[in-house]
């Protein structure tokens, strides 16, 4: 199965000021899709991304994959694409590799 050769992230997702806070840049990585990415802490507020070769992201403004979408494609690519405001407030991704979809491979039950 593919995710057994997840090793690394292919997206990592930043933030200037989470939710106000003042606490300054977070990020956090994004291994496979992800019909909820509220469980990185990010509070609906993934402004700027960084998408390794390779890979292809599409970020849903709502969960479930719902709602407005931004696409990052860098399938075919050889050095990392970084998109400021890829979706101010994304609830929801798809992750690719080569074309084939990452599926969301981690439980947040501990199960």
């Amino acid at each position: 199965m593919f995710h057994q050769n997840i090793r690394v992230p292919g997206v990592y997702i930043f933030n200037d000021n989470v939710s106000g806070t003042g606490n300054g840049m977070q990020s956090a990585p994004i291994f496979c899709t992800m019909s909820d990415m509220s469980i990185l802490g990010m509070n609906q507020s993934s402004e700027r991304a960084v998408v390794f070769p390779k890979y292809k992201v599409i970020f849903y403004a709502n969960t479930n994959f719902g709602g407005t979408t931004r696409t990052i494609d860098n399938k075919d690519g050889t050095k990392c694409i970084y998109e400021n405001n890829a979706l101010n407030g994304a609830l929801s991704c798809a992750v690719y590799y080569g074309g084939v979809e990452i599926p969301n491979i981690f439980s947040t039950t501990g199960t």
